[in-house]
């Protein structure tokens, strides 16, 4: 089985333990799965605790326990002891990945990189966001970036959408004008042998025209 599907079959798993949960419980857990697989990440030495197979999957889960103690409710920290149980942790950045798609679904939400030749402020990050989510009809979570080249000139792309939401734009190119064929010119004209000599009493003269060169197909007489 695929990383990408294990991933998103426990991504679906949290995610109705959430729903069970009711209010704002998706987004929170979200933000809990996040913070664990950027710990992970960032952390060497959290990775090399989860992942050596000298600590025992029970020390494994008394540390996640401890270190979610009055952060995480229950139903996260079991979850997360669970796929440190199977041997999953090194998937846990896919799973919120994953899981954050599902939020994304359930609340009508996309997110949109919007890249800026200077960095924005406030009232301009506020104005994208609302025409954003005017064209979009959804809620749009905007991820700002500066480039020092510039803005490409192309509108904002939105991931998660459906085809044909998000549009980009690309600039109009004048029509292309026809390439004016040059005449070829006129080529030396193809012979097949010499004509014969002028008349010369009633017969045709025998000695070729042609530099002096005979005609194939020709025999002195």
């Amino acid at each position: 089985m695929k990383s990408a599907t294990i991933a998103r079959n426990y991504a679906e798993a949290l995610f109705l333990a959430a729903e069970a949960d009711g209010g704002a419980a998706p987004e929170h857990y979200g933000a809990l799965l996040d913070a664990v697989a950027g710990a992970v990440q960032a952390d060497e030495r959290i990775a090399v605790a989860l992942e050596s197979p000298r600590v025992a999957k029970a020390v494994k889960a008394r540390l996640l326990a401890d270190a979610l103690d009055g952060v995480a409710p229950a139903p996260v920290v079991r979850f997360l002891q669970a796929v440190v149980r199977r041997g999953r942790q090194g998937l846990l950045g896919e799973i919120a990945r994953e899981y954050q798609g599902l939020l994304d679904v359930k609340l009508n939400r996309v997110h949109a990189g919007v890249t800026l030749a200077t960095a924005p402020d406030a009232r301009l990050e506020k104005e994208i966001v609302e025409r954003l989510g005017a064209a979009l009809g959804r809620e749009v979570r905007a991820h700002f970036r500066t480039s020092a080249t510039g803005a490409t000139g192309r509108r904002p792309r939105a991931s998660g959408a459906r085809s044909g939401a998000a549009r980009t734009a690309t600039a109009a190119l004048p029509p292309r004008r026809p390439i004016p064929s040059t005449p070829r010119p006129p080529g030396p004209s193809r012979s097949h042998g010499c004509r014969g000599g002028t008349r010369a009493r009633g017969r045709p003269e025998r000695r070729p025209a042609c530099g002096g060169r005979r005609p194939w197909g020709t025999r002195n007489r």
